[in-house]
């Protein structure tokens, strides 16, 4: 095992803070309409985004452009960390190749913010839309990855807890 077990659960642990950090703030300072952008499952078009810069304050947008997206910024790493680390970890070497899932959950994470931040500051007036497209299909490949990668953990941590 190259991580110990301490060093898994305190990755664990920051992840887990670090996304709920990002949760928490978004539902105070963020939620409008039909809520974050970053979190569409099914992705956003125009008219939703249109709708939801129209309801954002310009506070908001501020706060979304500065704090937020930099912890936005250093979450999806820490995640996709600590993903790689719990199946290097718990998986042989075939389940090894899964660290695939974190890496590519973290580049669309990280690809949607860079494209969210340009969409924020054109405003509603100025949207593109191509880059609402690229943004939403980042989105959508996020939290697929997401998923997966969350998949390959508990299915390995389950199979390490069936075998004691």
């Amino acid at each position: 095992m190259i991580f110990s077990t301490k060093t898994l659960a305190i990755l664990t642990f920051a992840s887990a803070l670090g996304f709920g950090a990002l949760v928490v703030l978004s539902e105070i300072y963020l939620s409008a309409g039909d809520g974050l952008l970053d979190v569409r499952l099914i992705g956003y078009d125009v008219g939703a985004v249109t709708n939801y810069l129209e309801l954002l304050s310009n506070e908001a947008r501020a706060f979304y452009l500065g704090p937020f997206r930099t912890l936005d910024t250093i979450v999806p790493p820490l995640l996709a960390l600590t993903f790689i680390a719990l199946i290097w970890s718990l998986g042989q070497k075939f389940w090894r190749v899964t660290v695939i899932f974190p890496l590519i959950y973290v580049f669309a994470d990280l690809r949607e913010n860079a494209l969210v931040g340009q969409i924020l500051r054109a405003g509603p007036e100025n949207l593109d839309g191509d880059m609402i497209s690229s943004a939403s299909d980042m989105t959508q490949l996020k939290w697929l990855f997401t998923v997966l990668s969350l998949a390959v953990v508990l299915w390995l941590w389950r199979k390490g807890r069936t075998q004691l």
